[in-house]
């Protein structure tokens, strides 16, 4: 059997997706560098923080860009080193800007974002050791990755098992790796290495996909003409975070961590529906009606899993020895409505 987990560049997924064009791209850019300025900070950081509202940008101004911000203090004892990114989430076209266009307003916005704007020359105190410049795109539709051969099962980046902030698929390949362990020693007693029977270890996540509606509010839309300004995605973010800071901290945490369960997804989406009414047409237009359409089916499918799971008993298998692929079906299932649910 081969486990490719060979990332989203892997030649036996893309082989499999047949030139699938991604659904979507997150493009980050960044520095680690040293900066008198740099010292106010201390150890403190940012992890999702925005300094303005979405605006034109793109080769001729017709996609309206939100960017976001970390930065974090480094290992190192100095106090005025930093590493600090910048990334967007963009839908793949023409009218995008490329990963130049980014990192040229990443140099633009820096001061701003660091509070170096007031100095005579800001960048030139910057003393840069590393640039960072990647992209990762993320695949909603056939995701995660269903075989197309026997016996070879895509895992991690490779599976598009990615975490609808990131779009890297580390974390939660972490997550997985407890019910991907199993399932391929069980695959693997039980002889059950078809394209089909690997399907059951690659199964559809109601959370993982009703999650991607966060990226989907955030990500760049093309423009007919000069794209306009909007603080759209700033108030989403407010009243999102507004209403998570009233959650216990367990379930925000578990939010944070991008794992999706269907107490804390509800409590967010009416939380946000009484708060933010006169905001929901604009992000139904923004959005689109068959995005929100599919999302109500995910979450109506999450209720399913979270369901399913409850009621369904936990039936150890033997460590060791044959198993039948009557047994591998079932601990299959079992595993897709526990990480499908969330619950993990």
């Amino acid at each position: 059997m081969v486990v490719d987990c060979m990332g989203h560049r892997s030649p036996i997924a893309l082989q499999q997706r047949g030139g699938q064009k991604p659904d979507g791209v997150c493009v980050q850019v960044g520095c680690c560098a040293t900066a008198d300025g740099f010292a106010q900070w201390g150890q403190t950081g940012d992890f999702f923080c925005t300094a303005g509202d979405a605006s034109a940008g793109g080769p001729s101004g017709r996609a309206r860009v939100q960017h976001f911000w970390q930065a974090f203090p480094t290992s190192s004892d100095e106090e005025n080193e930093r590493s600090t990114y910048m990334f967007t989430y963009l839908k793949p076209s023409p009218e995008m800007p490329s990963l130049v266009d980014t990192l040229e307003a990443f140099w633009t916005a820096l001061p701003g974002y660091q509070r170096l704007d007031g100095r005579e020359d800001p960048l030139a105190e910057l003393n840069v050791s590393r640039v960072v410049f990647g992209w990762f795109p993320t695949y909603r539709r056939n995701a995660p990755l269903q075989p197309s051969f026997d016996r070879i099962l895509s895992v991690g980046d490779a599976s598009a098992v990615q975490s609808p902030i990131s779009f890297g698929g580390f974390c939660a390949m972490l997550r997985h790796l407890p019910r991907l362990r199993s399932g391929i020693d069980l695959a693997l007693r039980s002889d059950s290495l078809s394209r089909d029977e690997l399907a059951l270890l690659a199964p559809y996540l109601p959370n993982l996909s009703s999650a991607w509606m966060s990226s989907a509010a955030m990500t760049a839309r093309p423009y007919n003409d000069r794209a306009p300004p909007s603080p759209i995605v700033n108030q989403l973010l407010e009243g999102n975070f507004k209403v998570m800071s009233e959650l216990p901290r367990k379930e925000a945490i578990t939010f944070f961590r991008d794992v999706t369960t269907l107490k804390t997804l509800t409590a967010v989406l009416v939380g946000q529906t009484l708060t933010m009414a006169t905001l929901l047409p604009s992000v139904v237009a923004e959005i689109g009606a068959l995005e929100i359409g599919e999302f109500g089916l995910h979450l109506m499918m999450l209720a399913v899993y979270t369901g399913l799971h409850t009621v369904s008993p936990d039936e150890p298998l033997p460590a060791t020895g044959e198993v039948s692929g009557e047994d591998y079906r079932r601990s299959c299932y079992r595993d897709a409505w526990r990480y499908g649910s969330g619950l993990d």
